[in-house]
């Protein structure tokens, strides 16, 4: 983390010795205490470098503010004491500090295809198949460069199995 940090005992005593206090100059950090918030660049964090965490001022002062338990205990854990006064009213509106973590994606189920192919070509194990032959299709499976260094992605051709066979009327 680059910029000033200052160690949180200067405002609270009772900290650990190896957390800081300051704001950060990199955006999308993961709080350590509300998984679902990632802070803004700008945003004032708690840093204990030791355990490799970062907690936002405003879980920090939401945790305080709605008592919750799970926080604090986690806060404690950390090394950052109950009740420090970051000069933050009841009223003052934090949001603007973090945004919602973004959720992964839901992997798509692979695209296959039982059928009689349109065509000639070669199975992923060398085989070879006519026009007219049944083949499973695995579309987008495979993720290869051509001669000019262009990436794409390729279909892979495989036996279909009897079960797939019936299972496709083909």
């Amino acid at each position: 983390m680059k910029g000033t940090w200052m160690k949180l005992r200067t405002l609270a005593p009772a900290a650990g010795d190896g957390v800081y206090f300051g704001v950060t100059d990199f955006g999308n950090i993961p709080c350590a205490v509300y998984p679902d918030r990632v802070m803004k660049k700008g945003s004032t964090v708690i840093w204990i470098p030791e355990k490799k965490a970062h907690v936002g001022i405003a879980s920090y002062v939401d945790a305080q503010r709605n008592g919750d338990e799970a926080a604090l205990a986690k806060l404690e854990s950390l090394g950052v004491p109950r009740g420090v006064n970051f000069g933050y009213g009841p009223k003052d509106d934090l949001t603007c500090t973090y945004a919602a973590a973004k959720k992964p994606r839901a992997k798509k189920a692979d695209s296959v295809k039982v059928m009689r192919a349109d065509f000639a070509g070669l199975f992923e194990d060398g085989g070879r198949f006519r026009p007219g032959e049944p083949v499973k299709i695995l579309f987008r499976k495979k993720f290869v460069e051509d001669v000019a260094g262009v990436k794409k992605f390729r279909n892979v051709y495989v036996r279909p199995t009897p079960e797939e066979l019936e299972a496709a009327g083909v």
